[in-house]
């Protein structure tokens, strides 16, 4: 057959209109397959999508016998009164690792714990006042109650340097 030989074959090959029904017919008859699989697939696939999720879910909703989620606290890191800035670049440096370190002993603990400094620039918005807050950065942490949060607070490397915490309960 040469390649003007098979130009001429149509591209496309209609099946006969019950060739479908025979090869299933065929396929159920040698138990290769049971009769209504494809729709039974989707359906046990979608089925167990659904049974994760909810179960995923009610996971962390509701775990008998385990302890009750603990809530979350926020420290605020304000730079007022004796604060005592880093002078050199090596002492600033230290001064992270520090805080680094500190949060590394929490999560030790088994607490969730995140932080981040705050940049000094701002804007404000609204009626265009803004307090001098001093606030400089944050850490989020997870206790058993406010005593327990003002007891890690009181941990803090920025106490070290004079500078102040204030320790509040996150809603939720």
């Amino acid at each position: 057959m040469t390649e003007d030989d098979l130009s001429s074959l149509a591209r496309e090959l209609v099946p006969p209109p019950n060739l479908e029904r025979k090869v299933i017919h065929a396929l159920v008859a040698k138990n290769l397959i049971r009769p209504g699989t494809q729709r039974m697939w989707w359906a046990g696939a979608a089925a167990a999508l659904i049974l994760l999720a909810a179960g995923f879910t009610l996971g962390r909703i509701w775990q008998p016998g385990s302890p009750k989620a603990q809530p979350t606290f926020v420290i605020l890191l304000r730079e007022q009164g004796n604060w005592r800035s880093a002078t050199t670049p090596e002492e600033e440096r230290s001064r992270v690792d520090e805080y680094r370190a500190w949060a590394s002993q929490l999560r030790a603990q088994g607490r969730t714990v995140h932080g981040l400094e705050l940049l000094p620039d701002s804007r404000a918005l609204g009626d265009g006042t803004i307090s001098n807050t001093g606030i400089a950065g944050f850490f989020t942490f997870t206790a058993a109650t406010l005593d327990e949060a003002v007891t890690i607070a009181r941990t803090c490397p920025h106490l070290r340097y004079g500078g102040q915490v204030e320790v509040r309960e996150a809603a939720g």
